[in-house]
């Protein structure tokens, strides 16, 4: 005769445990965490802000659209370097994405798992 326990009503195997405290304590290391990481990026936007309201104060909004860097006539321009950065990170995007596109293809689709499980980590 089968001694086995009739099914469960519920869909999951495991039950949660009454009186945990560890889901709680998560939860509020997770939201202190969150918070916290918006604290420092607004310090940080506020150390920026605080920064560069010198250069904005020197030189107007014009700073940021004008391309002229003459250190001898103290006029600066942030176009240039905005510019140059902006131009940078949309090369490195071109040149990696695709790149990475076809690692992870190889990995998952051609390499033997010998090869792929090693690199893949």
């Amino acid at each position: 005769m089968d001694q086995t326990p009739p099914p469960s009503s519920s869909s999951s195997p495991v039950q949660p445990r009454a009186g945990g405290v560890g889901d709680p304590v998560f939860a509020g290391l997770v939201r202190l965490s969150g918070w916290l990481i918006l604290a420092i990026m607004g310090g940080l936007i506020a150390v920026l802000a605080w920064g560069g309201l010198s250069a904005w104060s020197a030189f107007g909004p014009g700073f940021v659209w004008s391309a002229v860097w003459n250190p001898v006539t103290q006029h600066f321009g942030a176009a240039a370097p905005v510019f140059g950065s902006v131009m940078t990170t949309l090369l490195a995007l071109v040149f990696a994405v695709p790149l990475a596109f076809g690692i992870a293809f190889w990995l998952v689709e051609m390499a033997p798992a010998m090869v792929a499980g090693p690199i893949g980590m």
